[in-house]
């Protein structure tokens, strides 16, 4: 899967009152804002969690959340350099 978001933003996850994730303005004081890329896995850093793709969906636009890493297909990511 290729991560793609076409407007100006950061990867916020948002923990209060379920684990989801928006686009928001950048803040550098913010945690869950912070994101590490490790073989393939896009990984919260305030979680430990990585990005995953809710119930395996493929279409466009399908739901992202955190999950626990297993290493599965629908938590592998292509992300452009």
């Amino acid at each position: 899967m290729v991560l793609t978001w076409h407007r100006p933003g950061c990867l916020l996850l948002a923990v209060l009152p379920v684990a989801t994730m928006h686009l928001w303005d950048c803040y550098d004081t913010v945690a869950t804002q912070k994101w590490q890329v490790s073989n393939g896995a896009i990984i919260n850093a305030a979680s430990g969690k990585c990005l995953d793709v809710k119930d395996n969906n493929t279409a466009d636009g399908a739901k992202l959340q955190i999950w626990a890493c297993t290493g599965a297909s629908n938590q592998r990511w292509t992300v452009p350099a």
